[in-house]
């Protein structure tokens, strides 16, 4: 019994030492999996290491594109503040020489009617002189006498006749100053021996207004007077137009071209 049993127990040890070396073996093959899967572990590092590294460069990348982007926008701001300047620079130049080609067209019209004024005075200063020879040619005055002209020529008797005229309740106020403004007045006697008188309106061109100026003129210093009055107006051009309308109103037209250049 005592051999039996130290079978029994030599077998159950054994069944010990297998059962040892199978959990050994199995020690070692879990040991040998934790190993791989440790370096596993190490390889997935390395490469979520190496990962980073390249986002962290990627991240300087775009970080050095982003302050080259602000660098490039700041330049580009700084142009388009400089092309505003500029273009503000220039809008001032523009509205300078707007306002200095203003000047200069105010400046020429001043001129030319200056010129065109000094002209048609040079021109009216003319007529006074020839209204007598005018009027003996044209109207058939005899003994044809300046009575009212260019200042140049002597007194403007056109200012005693209205302001006796006014004075007496024969014209009014209004049409005494319309007497004054007359161009050349011319007394005379007509074939008959009687008093006749001649109001000329005197234009370079003559124009509507001139006739009828020349018309109502006329009319006031009959009224004045009591001596007939012919109405007449003189120019170097004439239109056809107011040709006729100086006709149909009793104005005679005279056409004058003085010797005298322009002024």
């Amino acid at each position: 019994e005592g051999h039996a049993r130290l079978e029994e127990g030599q077998t159950r040890l054994t069944q010990d030492v297998s059962d040892l070396k199978e959990g050994h073996a199995r020690l070692e093959e879990g040991q040998t999996r934790l190993t791989q899967d440790v370096s596993a572990l190490q390889g997935g590092q390395a490469r979520l290491e190496k990962g980073q590294a390249r986002l962290t460069q990627d991240v300087s990348a775009l970080q050095e594109g982003q302050a080259r982007l602000e660098k490039g926008q700041t330049r580009l701001t700084q142009n388009v503040s400089a092309l505003h300047e500029g273009q503000a620079r220039l809008e001032g130049g523009q509205a300078q020489l707007e306002v200095g080609q203003a000047r200069l067209e105010r400046g020429q019209q001043r001129m030319g009617g200056e010129l065109s004024r000094l002209s048609g005075s040079q021109y009216q200063r003319d007529i006074t002189q020839l209204g007598t020879r005018l009027v003996r040619r044209e109207m058939g005055f005899r003994d044809p006498r300046l009575l009212h002209g260019d200042m140049t020529f002597g007194e403007r008797v056109a200012a005693r006749i209205g302001d006796e005229a006014e004075a007496k309740g024969l014209i009014t106020e209004d049409e005494n100053d319309q007497l004054f403004l007359s161009d050349v007045i011319i007394g005379g006697v007509d074939e008959a021996g009687q008093p006749v008188q001649a109001l000329l309106e005197v234009s370079l061109t003559v124009q509507q207004n001139d006739i009828e100026r020349a018309e109502t003129r006329a009319h006031i210093l009959e009224k004045a007077t009591g001596i007939r009055t012919l109405a007449g107006v003189v120019g170097e051009t004439i239109p056809e137009e107011e040709r006729n309308r100086a006709r149909e109103r009793g104005v005679t037209c005279f056409t004058v071209q003085t010797s005298r250049p322009p002024q």
